[in-house]
C-alpha cells in the first residue's frame, strides 16, 4: 500500500501557477458574454436536440447559424463560406459520424493554410496588400461534447 500525503500549507503551492488558473478561469466565456456580439456560426452536431438547442439559443442571441449534422457538411459549408461570407466561428462537435469533428477541424485548417498560402503568393505578385483579408487568421473553432 501507498500512503497519500496531502500538504495544506498553501505557501507550497507556486504562485506562478494559481495565478495562471484565476487567468483562465477570468477567460471563460459564457452565452451571457456572447449578448450583444452577432456573427455567422456554424455548428456542427450529429444529435438533433442538441443542434435545435444550440441553433434556437445562438439564434435568439442574434447570430446567424448554419447546422450541420457530420464533419463532412461542416467541411463543405466551411469551402463554400470562404470566398464572400467566412464563417466567425465554429462550433464543433468531437464525435460524430462519418467524419468526426477532429478529423473537420484538421481538413479545415488544411483548406485554411492552403488558401493563405494562396493570397500571400497572388499578393505579392500583385503588390497588393491582400485579395482576402479576413484569411489572415484561422476561423475560431470550439469543441463541444455531450461526453463531459
Amino acid at each position: 500500500k501507498q500512503k497519500l500525503s496531502v500538504d495544506s500549507n498553501p505557501k507550497k503551492i507556486p504562485k506562478k501557477r494559481t495565478t495562471q488558473f484565476k487567468t483562465q478561469r477570468q477567460n471563460t466565456l459564457s452565452f451571457k458574454d456572447l449578448a450583444g456580439i452577432t456573427g455567422r456560426l456554424l455548428i456542427a452536431e450529429d444529435h438533433p436536440v442538441n443542434r435545435m438547442l444550440l441553433v434556437n439559443l445562438l439564434t435568439k442571441l442574434g447570430h446567424q447559424v448554419t447546422a450541420v449534422e457530420n464533419g463532412n457538411q461542416a467541411v463543405e459549408e466551411f469551402a463554400h463560406s470562404i470566398p464572400e461570407n467566412p464563417f466567425d466561428l465554429i462550433l464543433m462537435d468531437c464525435q460524430m459520424p462519418e467524419l468526426d469533428g477532429y478529423q473537420a477541424t484538421r481538413i479545415i485548417r488544411k483548406k485554411e493554410q492552403t488558401l493563405i498560402e494562396q493570397d500571400s503568393h497572388l499578393s505579392n505578385e500583385n503588390h497588393q496588400i491582400s485579395l482576402r483579408p479576413h484569411l489572415r487568421e484561422h476561423v475560431p473553432i470550439i469543441a463541444i461534447t455531450a461526453n463531459a
